[in-house]
């Protein structure tokens, strides 16, 4: 007994009270993984999971355990060393009860929501109206303390299991536990980078069940390097049924349009929306006055991946690696497919990184990889002739002929580089992108005008996309839409704040982009629209006028018809899972940032102090979010 006491009072030598603490430490860690194991039971997930999916999840959930509470030990060992031992081993016990008691409430609120608790959740408790939101009665408070203080205590009490276990043993059994569990930490990490490049979906699925998790992934670095995922994978094999998504929420009920369009989406990528002028890009500018101009749209991102992702989803980047563990192709594709339509991509950059080939067209067959050239300009260029050529080739077409589904996306305002003898319409502009001179006192003219002649150039090459479209509809008679936009933003410190490119905030300068739509037989021609739009209108609008679909926008997508202007887009949702935010009315920015903190800003990115939202609200905006997730 008196051994015991000694013990629990932290005296021994310090290599003793050291082996004691990691002993704890190594028993908090395993009870802590299984809470985090068990989130996969509150999720859909686990009807996709697998016997490799399963050993993924426990090896992960050890390895991200010991990730989350090392700190702890580390702070037991520095304030032992000085000599105070006893408040040492209290603060890890307290600290220990916390994590264990915040993994348990968390997955409470994952089993809700389906994601971890963040700045969204806490003000949804503290702002005005959470009452209304959160009813909670004597009893349902009463069987939480008693369910939270039995974590807490199974949680201090291992501390009295570790006291046993050395007592008899004289051993912390260090290295190989340390072994184990950095194993379990590495294991975690370099298997996800191969299922997730392998798309294994059990592994990727798994992983999104921690909390606060962000596991390392190597696309780009295994693209580079030449490695291919292999073909017909078991990613390939589960079937949408199996996972965690509906979508749609039901089955698109359908009928034979009358006629379809031809379909052009052309993007631009990194397309700030003051360079859209007459003198800039006359050929754009002209095509705008011609049809009609959104002048308050707002990109699904503030990068390329969730951008274009929510262009064709019609849903937030959010659900991106959900889509891709359940094999969920956009219904827009599909919808055309089904209706005879010829689908073809004009890419300058890669298709798969990021990977629009497996999500966006993934059904697909024969769609085109980029044709680099010897600068991004050649690029563009090369997409352009490519197009061109191909629509020379159908020019003898009959209107009888399958309609046809064009997907250019130019990449030259994104690169902002130029061949110094096409770098002189506007001046004075620098020679190439210089980004070590950024700062917020710098004049941004001289690399404005560079950004603006980039555009120039471009403008040039959709001249003749415009030209070639209008030949196509003259010689078949079939109408066309045409969908002129950029993917996302491209800042050139707008905000004064020193913020430059794009996927830094989520202030308009990001995430507004032009908008131009010829919609067929010059329907609104002319007009400019002040309403706000957003990228998750695009699908709504195709699917609605003209692929026959009768259900309302609401069961694909999270957007409206592009010219309804009194539908509900107060609360826009830009980003992805890990980091995203709601611009509200008034453009406000509330954002999650990576680590689940909510920051607040104003239009102009200056930060809001003490910012309270209606939790009514931000319930609303959340359950809005997450329609697609199964309950």
């Amino acid at each position: 007994m008196s051994d015991m006491i000694r013990f629990l009072k932290g005296e021994g030598n310090f290599r003793d009270f050291a082996k004691r603490g990691f002993l704890y430490f190594a028993m908090v860690v395993l009870f802590a993984a299984v809470v985090m194991f068990s989130y996969v039971f509150v999720s859909p997930a686990a009807g996709m999971m697998t016997a490799e999916g399963w050993i993924y999840l426990a090896l992960a959930s050890v390895g991200h355990a010991v990730t989350l509470g090392v700190t702890t030990y580390l702070i037991y060992l520095l304030i032992g060393g000085t000599g105070l031992r006893r408040p040492a081993l209290w603060i890890m016990i307290i600290l220990s009860v916390l994590m264990v008691v915040l993994l348990v409430v968390n997955r409470q609120v994952y089993a809700i929501y389906r994601f971890h608790i963040n700045g969204f959740i806490l003000n949804m408790l503290t702002g005005p109206g959470a009452g209304d939101i959160f009813v909670l009665d004597a009893g349902m408070v009463i069987k939480e303390c008693c369910l939270l203080l039995l974590f807490a205590v199974a949680t201090a009490g291992l501390y009295y299991l570790a006291a046993w276990v050395f007592k008899r043993t004289r051993k912390g059994y260090v290295w190989p536990l340390a072994s184990v569990m950095l194993f379990c930490v590495l294991f975690g990490h370099l298997y996800h980078a191969y299922g997730a490049f392998t798309r294994h979906a059990q592994v990727v699925r798994g992983a999104v069940t921690l909390p606060y998790f962000y596991p390392l992934t190597a696309k780009s670095l295994l693209t580079k390097l030449g490695v291919k995922a292999p073909a017909g994978n078991d990613l390939d094999a589960i079937e949408v049924a199996s996972g965690e998504i509906q979508f749609p929420l039901e089955t698109l009920t359908v009928y034979e349009p009358d006629s379809l369009p031809d379909i052009y989406l052309i993007l631009l990528d990194s397309w700030n929306s003051r360079g859209l002028t007459a003198e800039g890009m006359p050929n754009a500018w002209r095509f705008a006055e011609e049809n009609t101009r959104f002048t308050e749209h707002l990109s699904s991102s503030n990068g390329t991946r969730c951008s274009v992702f929510g262009i064709y989803f019609g849903v937030p980047g959010y659900y991106w690696e959900s889509f891709e563990a359940a094999c969920v192709a956009p219904p827009m594709i599909s919808r055309l497919q089904e209706l005879g339509y010829k689908i073809q991509a004009y890419p300058a950059a890669n298709l798969h990184n990021p990977d629009f080939r497996n999500m966006v067209f993934r059904n697909v067959a024969d769609i085109n990889e980029a044709d680099p050239g010897a600068t991004v300009l050649e690029s563009d260029e090369k997409l352009t002739a490519r197009f061109l050529a191909d629509m020379a080739s159908r020019d003898a077409d009959s209107a009888a002929v399958n309609p046809h589904f064009s997907f250019l996306f130019y990449d030259l305002p994104h690169a902002i580089a130029l061949p110094a003898e096409r770098n002189t319409r506007f001046t004075p502009a620098w020679e190439y992108a210089d980004y070590t001179r950024l700062n917020n006192d710098l004049n941004p003219t001289e690399f404005w005008n560079l950004y603006r002649n980039c555009l120039y150039e471009d403008d040039l090459l959709l001249g003749k996309v415009f030209d070639a479209i209008e030949e196509r509809e003259a010689a078949t008679g079939r109408k066309a839409l045409v969908i002129l936009s950029g993917d996302h933003g491209q800042e050139f410190n707008e905000n004064l704040h020193n913020y430059w490119g794009h996927s830094s905030n989520f202030s308009k300068a990001q995430i507004r982009v032009p908008l131009v739509v010829r919609f067929p037989g010059g329907d609104d021609a002319g007009k400019v629209l002040g309403h706000r739009t957003t990228h998750y209108d695009v699908v709504p609008t195709i699917m609605g006028r003209y692929l026959g679909v009768e259900n309302e926008p609401e069961v694909y997508s999270l957007g409206y018809d592009l010219t309804d202007s009194v539908a509900d887009r107060r609360w826009h949702i830009a980003g992805a899972n890990l980091n995203y935010a709601f611009v509200t009315p008034g453009d406000t920015i509330l954002e999650k940032g990576g680590a689940g903190e909510l920051n607040v800003y104003d239009p102009q990115m200056n930060p809001v102090r003490d910012y309270k939202v209606n939790a009514a609200e931000i319930s609303a905006a959340l359950e809005k979010l997450n329609r697609f997730f199964r309950k």
